[in-house]
């Protein structure tokens, strides 16, 4: 899953470990890795699961209705308009961030 590429649960415990972090509940160590792998899993389903919803069910539906072509690629569209939306936050964001120290040269 995706969600893998962009956590690796054995790094962070050794971020953690390194940085004398823990998780309440949890026990430092083996364990941490084997929460986060867990959650991480967790998530990635949830949100495979939601996508395939969200984003797969109509273009099924469309198969069957050629009328129907536009309306099926609305949810793609406004994933897309959200995800933009959410960079360009980003990016105003960190120009507003970096417009807050002097310049050093």
């Amino acid at each position: 899953m995706f969600a893998f590429i962009n956590t690796n649960p054995h790094q962070q415990m050794r971020n953690f470990k390194f940085n004398g972090d823990y998780l309440r509940g949890v026990t430092p160590g083996t364990q941490t890795e084997r929460y986060l792998r867990k959650q991480i899993w967790k998530s990635g389903l949830f949100g495979a699961i939601f996508l395939t919803v969200i984003a797969g069910f109509p273009v099924f539906w469309g198969v069957g209705n050629s009328s129907n072509t536009q309306i099926t690629m609305l949810p793609g569209i406004v994933m897309m308009e959200i995800g933009f939306g959410m960079m360009m936050l980003d990016q105003i964001k960190s120009i507003m961030l970096k417009s807050q120290y002097k310049s050093i040269v």
